[in-house]
């Protein structure tokens, strides 16, 4: 849900839930598992950005420790929603327009062989055919690595020569391996389980990578690396989750 602040605070015991409650605009204020739940509404995500002033980085600093003692099931949960939560806005425009196209279709202002139904779902239809895109960079704002960097991995997945292969080819061979030919279009878990591997990828080459090389050297090593790995293993499994 996208109406409420999600906080990970140090020390739960100075929360004062009836406090929150009273303040004008909170609709709502409660524990959820161990993590504290504001409800706002739809100013959500201009409280956050003021928020995020107030706080600074020791608030993210305290967050990222908090978040090690969360269960498993809430620190899953924390993640999906810091990846969907940015995209909201371009989800929300492309479903419902994907909606009025529907009622245009069904009250016949329009027919699917017209150039206005080929724009118009042209325009609904992109934020989720290249939704790897738009999850990659969000991906990685949430798992802190290089945005672009994950973008590219997005695009490798996507790539249209590779894209072309889907229905034709079952695998290609990249040296000894046996690449699997499938269709990433629309897809979730590929790329965001993919960039999750991308950082921690990025992270280990940067840190032993010397300082002059890193700009250079770092995303290209991360890349060699990464996307045979995602190609073979990683994004077939997601794709299949």
């Amino acid at each position: 849900c996208f109406t409420r602040l999600r906080f990970n605070l140090a020390d739960n015991s100075k929360a004062d839930i009836n406090q929150l409650k009273s303040i004008n605009g909170v609709l709502n204020a409660q524990f959820q598992g161990d993590q504290l739940q504001v409800i706002v509404g739809n100013s959500a995500g201009s409280i956050y950005q003021e928020l995020k002033e107030l706080i600074g980085d020791t608030g993210s600093q305290t967050a990222a420790k908090k978040e090690k003692k969360q269960n498993p099931v809430n620190i899953v949960f924390d993640t999906i929603s810091g990846i969907f939560n940015p995209m909201i806005a371009a989800i929300t425009g492309a479903g419902l327009l994907k909606g009025i196209l529907s009622l245009l279709m069904f009250l016949g202002v329009i027919n699917d062989q017209s150039t206005e139904y080929l724009v118009l779902n042209m325009i609904s239809d992109a934020t989720f055919y290249f939704l790897p895109f738009l999850l990659a960079f969000s991906a990685a704002r949430k798992f802190k690595t290089n945005e672009y960097v994950a973008v590219s991995l997005a695009g490798i997945l996507m790539y249209p020569a590779f894209a072309g292969l889907v229905g034709t080819e079952e695998s290609i061979r990249f040296f000894f391996l046996k690449i699997p030919v499938l269709d990433y279009s629309g897809s979730v878990l590929p790329i965001i389980l993919g960039v999750l591997l991308l950082s921690f990828v990025y992270r280990f080459i940067d840190k032993y990578m010397p300082k002059m090389l890193r700009l250079i050297f770092t995303p290209l090593f991360s890349l060699i690396v990464v996307a045979p790995i995602v190609l073979f293993i990683v994004a077939p499994i997601g794709n299949y989750l």
